[in-house]
């Protein structure tokens, strides 16, 4: 689902050498640590990310499930829009992502689920990308392979977050391209979301009736 979408220019194009399914840190800022690893389809990498968010399940899910405001804090999003809703839990958006000059941007329409372990009160939040779920624009490349799951898990004062995804972006990408997505991408999404959640926007609504 939801979450760093210009990162995925790393996931198809750095050329790493490690052995399938082995994660790798790439970066510890401290809070917020990324790893990657080889899939078993050699054109695409995974990436994970490992953080801390200070605040209860119900707000949390009420930030990324509020597909409108995504602009305002994941990483190359220009316009997100809701186009689906089967119910509260299940959802399709729309984002258009901002490329740079000469580079053509990118769009993705994804498919989202969530669930509530009622016992433990862990909630995941699995994306996958629905490439037919809207016509496609002119001189815009569509993102035809996408899944991601985040899995909150909540602790006494705090939630564990896990973000894990892969994708297809499609095309030749440069090399700085490729290593300004992965250094800026994840610690600018991350305090993004943090941002937001921290901003008291989402305290008082739990439409969902997630436990926390």
């Amino acid at each position: 689902m939801k979450g760093l979408l210009l990162l995925l220019v790393f996931i198809l194009s750095t050329p790493y050498e490690n052995a399938v399914n082995k994660w790798t840190l790439y970066k510890d800022s401290g809070d917020v640590k990324v790893f990657y690893r080889k899939s078993s389809n050699s054109r695409i990498n995974e990436l994970k990310i490992l953080t801390r968010i200070n605040s209860n399940l119900s707000t949390i899910v009420e930030a990324i499930t509020d597909v409108p405001a995504y602009p305002k804090w994941v990483y190359g999003a220009s316009s997100s829009k809701l186009i689906g809703q089967k119910n509260a839990w299940e959802q399709t958006y729309y984002n258009m992502l901002d490329f740079p000059w000469p580079l053509s941007d990118r769009d993705v329409a994804i498919r989202t689920k969530i669930t509530q372990n009622k016992e433990s009160k862990i909630v995941e939040s699995v994306s996958i990308s629905d490439p037919y779920a809207t016509p496609e624009l002119k001189d815009v490349v569509r993102i035809r392979n996408f899944h991601s799951q985040w899995t909150f898990t909540p602790k006494t004062n705090y939630v564990d977050a896990e973000y894990v995804f892969s994708s297809d972006p499609g095309g030749n990408l440069p090399a700085w391209l490729i290593n300004m997505a992965l250094d800026e991408g994840p610690l600018k999404t991350i305090n993004g979301l943090k941002s937001i959640i921290a901003s008291g926007k989402y305290d008082n609504t739990n439409i969902l009736n997630i436990l926390n």
